[in-house]
């Protein structure tokens, strides 16, 4: 795991903070569909392939990845991330499941730890 102040410096510069649905899941690779844009330039309505970090077989890596178990993400519907990149993708595993959209972000993003 990384120092707690990577994973908030991540969030901080990411380009976009967005609420999405989840319309597929292929183990790791989520299709989803941008329902909320917190920032960046991203529309509501756009489709993205988001990339979210499951445990491979065997022992755990070490190093700073957060891992999701490959169950939680294949039952999600719903999800927060802060993206970043060309095409967008989830910038340090900062990704949150959730069971509904909401009108505003979930949790402070300036919060010092991998989870916000």
């Amino acid at each position: 795991m990384m120092p707690p102040g990577a994973y908030r410096d991540a969030r901080v510069r990411a380009a976009h903070h967005i609420q999405a649905e989840i319309l597929q899941c292929w183990g790791g690779t989520l299709s989803v569909k941008v329902r909320r844009v917190f920032r960046g330039p991203l529309k509501r309505g756009a489709r993205l392939m988001l990339n979210v970090s499951v445990p491979p077989e065997g022992p755990m890596p070490i190093g700073g990845t957060l891992y999701w178990d490959a169950a939680s993400v294949a039952r999600a519907k719903f999800l927060e991330a802060f993206l970043d990149g060309d095409p967008p993708d989830i910038t340090w595993d900062q990704v949150k499941f959730l069971p509904r959209i909401t009108w505003w972000p979930v949790g402070d993003h300036r919060r010092e730890s991998p989870d916000w």
